[in-house]
Formats: C-alpha cells, structure tokens, sequence
C-alpha cells in the first residue's frame, strides 16, 4: 500500500503540517527536522502528489539537467550529486539530451519546469557557429518564460538573464603549466578539443599566455580539434602523432579531457616512450578512472560532487531570489604516475 504523509508524520514523530512545510520547503522548519522527514520519506517511498502541490504552492519544485551526452565520463558524478542535493530539498530531477532542444523548451513552461542547469556546450551544431548560436537563444527563451537557468560553460552572457558556474579550465592550464616548469620542463604542448577559433572556451588562450609569462614561448606546440570536437582515446593518440611531428623535443603534454590523455599516454607507449621519463602527461578533468590506468594519470582534478552540489545549490537560490550569479569552480593537481622531473638530456632520437 502507498505510503501518505500521515505514515511519514507518524514514522517521523512530527506534524501532518510539518511534513506539508517540509514539501513546499517553508523556512519554519529547522534543518534537523528537514533532513529527518526527508530521510522517512526516502525509507518509506513517499511520493507526494506534485500536480496538487503545485496548485496550491504555484511551485513544481521540478528542475531539469540537459546534457550533450550522457555516456561522457564527467557528467555522472555531476548529476548523481546534482540529484541527491536536489532530493534533500524536495526537488525532483529530470535528465534530458539537448536533441530538439526547442522542443524541449517549448514543453517546460506546461510541464512547470522551474530551473534547469545545462551542462552543454554553446555550439549546437551550426555551420556559422560565429553568427548564430542557437543554445544561447534558447537559454534567453527560457529566461523570458520566467525558468531560472545556470550553464556550466562561460556563454559571455548578460549576467542579469541567467547564471553560469563554470569549471576553471583556463586557470588550470596554467596552472599545469606552472607546475611542468617546477619540474624542468620547457618544452610542453597541448593538445586542445576545439579549434583556435572557439569563443567558449579559453583553454588554449590560458596555456598561450602561460607559456610567454613563464618561458617567454611566443607560438608554443599545440595541436587543434576540429568540428564536432571529438575527445576520446583516439583522438588523443591521433593528435599525439601530429604534436610530435611538430615539436619532437617536447617533454611534457597537457590533455584537456582526460580520454585525450589517456589517448596520448596509449600512443607514446605503444610507440617505444617510457611515460613519464621521455614525455610527461598531465590532464584536466580527473574522472575517478584515471587512477586505475598504468601508469596512473596526474590531472588537474575538478570534484565532481562539489560541483554538482554547487550547481544545484546555484540554481535552486536563483529559483527563490531572483539572483544571477557567475562563479568559477577551481581544479586542483592530483600528482600520479604519468609525471616527473625532466631529464638533464634526450637519448631517445625522435623522428618520423
């Protein structure tokens, strides 16, 4: 028999009433009361009747997550943190792919969409990616329907329409960079998932200025994606190939996915390099995995949970205050297997 909130306020030891202020999430309720009624709910399987509440409270309290691709590696962590911050204050979660994002859209205003948090890239597909942007346009529909939005890539937006937190990859670039240098290394290339041209992401422009502040590099080694951006293993072994061949003293090289990494790492080891006492590797991500490839991959580490969590937190005070906000979440280095100290000199001859 499906459980009422009578049982919940029984097995709680509180109010009818109580359990009603905890749903519609009314401050008269201290936290230690909040989280014990939630917890019963969860052991109960309560599920309480949203369309009801909803027209007595005018709030859904349903968010939405909308993703490029669900397979990707980073975006579990994210939105299983995402969901159990939005379960332990009475939201309910829905996960979408941006496939017929207008459509989507068009569907949450009826559906009482409240908030949504986009974990996409603002690049949808277009072929004048630099004249239209279809995701921002959409992000400013939703904005104009009342639904409080927060992106996680930088969309160089009016902050007053929505809300971003962003993953510092610029700042850990650079920090990669800096952290090679205390290693001896100078000669050290990247190999970058977009194109020189892609204005929503400033990980390559990071590692340009890097490499002039600290080593004085006018035009340091990089190798480019191009549209549609594929970042796996083999796009890391192919672009290893190509950043070799332009620069093959390089000693040091930084992934800016963890996949291109762990494809580069498969490449020079395949092709006769010791990792990492001919070529260091570093990467930006750090999905949990990394640690159990050999050699282990050093990454510039994003906490996944933490920024799920702040994620939702970000948006469900957007929801209740009307605020925008623009934060930057840092990364920070986990030192493995993959990087070392520069050798004093080369014995492997490198040629192609």
């Amino acid at each position: 028999m499906r459980a009422t909130r009578v049982d919940v306020a029984r097995a709680a030891g509180v109010s009818t009433t109580t359990v009603t202020n905890v749903l519609n999430d009314r401050k008269n309720v201290s936290d230690s009361v909040k989280q014990k009624v939630l917890k019963i709910m969860k052991e109960l399987d309560y599920r309480p009747n949203l369309i009801a509440r909803s027209l007595v409270t005018n709030k859904s309290k349903h968010v939405v997550v909308l993703l490029d691709d669900i397979s990707d590696t980073h975006f579990g962590g994210i939105v299983s943190a995402f969901h159990k911050a939005a379960y332990q204050n009475g939201y309910f979660v829905s996960v979408f792919l941006r496939e017929k994002m207008s459509e989507l859209v068009d569907s949450f205003s009826s559906r009482g969409i409240e908030g949504v948090f986009m974990m996409i890239s603002p690049v949808d597909g277009s072929s004048n990616r630099e004249n239209a942007d279809e995701t921002i346009r959409q992000i400013e529909i939703m904005s104009e329907l009342g639904i409080k939005v927060v992106s996680g890539f930088n969309c160089y937006h009016d902050l007053s329409k929505f809300s971003t937190i962003e993953c510092d990859y610029g700042g850990a670039v650079t920090d990669a960079v800096k952290y090679l240098i205390s290693l001896g290394h100078k000669e050290i290339g990247l190999l970058n998932i977009f194109d020189a041209d892609y204005r929503f992401d400033n990980r390559y422009h990071s590692f340009k200025k890097a490499m002039k502040q600290f080593l004085d590099v006018d035009e340091p080694s990089v190798v480019f994606g191009q549209y549609p951006y594929p970042g796996y293993m083999d796009t890391g072994e192919e672009y290893t190939q190509q950043l070799l061949k332009k620069n093959p003293n390089i000693t040091a090289i930084i992934g800016t996915n963890d996949l291109i990494s762990l494809g580069c790492v498969s490449y020079l080891t395949s092709h006769g390099y010791n990792v990492p006492e001919d070529i260091s590797v570093i990467s930006l991500g750090g999905v949990p995995i990394t640690q159990h490839f050999r050699p282990a991959l050093t990454t510039m580490s994003l906490d996944f949970e933490g920024y799920g969590t702040a994620a939702f937190n970000m948006l469900q005070d957007c929801i209740k205050t009307g605020n925008t906000h623009l934060s930057l979440y840092k990364l920070s280095l986990n030192e493995r297997d993959t990087t070392c100290k520069v050798k004093k000199s080369k014995t492997k001859q490198r040629g192609f």
